[in-house]
């Protein structure tokens, strides 16, 4: 008996079935990493964006703080000397690079030079404008605000490079 035909004595009807082919293609996912100081300039940009502007600006130092710390262990460790990283973070009083004796120290180990980077004069005003609100309760104009988180991007940027995310 023939595919297709009725098989009298099993009542049974055999059917011939073509071969279905599936072509599946993946892609591999997109993991999409953004570092804790890209999120803390998000936040400064959202900040800014709602007014808060002296928020804006201190949020926006955070960030530069904890990609410098981040980047001087990175360079301590890559010249096998991590061991030295909390001593030397301990004499250090926080990793703000607008100071001169951690941007010493800070160069010193990675060789970076932040203060020649064209955006230096900005973040230095900046950082400068997050102290005085810091220390005396100062308002923070708009125009102020968006300076100092765009000085702020500008050096974390230039401090985490290609760990930088665009999306």
């Amino acid at each position: 008996m023939s595919q297709g035909d009725a098989n009298s004595s099993s009542g049974n009807v055999v059917v011939a079935l073509a071969t279905l082919q599936l072509r599946l293609t993946t892609y591999a996912p997109k993991v999409v990493i953004t570092t804790y100081e890209q999120q803390m300039i998000r936040k400064a940009e959202k900040m800014h964006a709602q007014g808060e502007y002296g928020l804006a600006v201190i949020a926006s130092h955070i960030a530069c703080e904890i990609a410098a710390t981040r980047v001087f262990s990175k360079s301590l460790a890559d010249q096998s000397l991590d061991k030295l990283d909390e001593p030397l973070s301990d004499l250090l009083n926080g990793f703000n690079l607008a100071t001169e004796r951690n941007r010493n120290l800070f160069n010193a180990v990675t060789r970076l030079e932040v203060q020649r980077q064209p955006f230096w004069e900005a973040f230095k005003k900046s950082a400068a404008l997050r102290n005085e609100i810091v220390h005396t309760i100062r308002l923070v104009k708009e125009a102020e605000s968006e300076s100092s988180v765009e000085a702020a991007t500008k050096f974390v940027k230039f401090l985490i490079g290609s760990e930088w995310n665009e999306s």
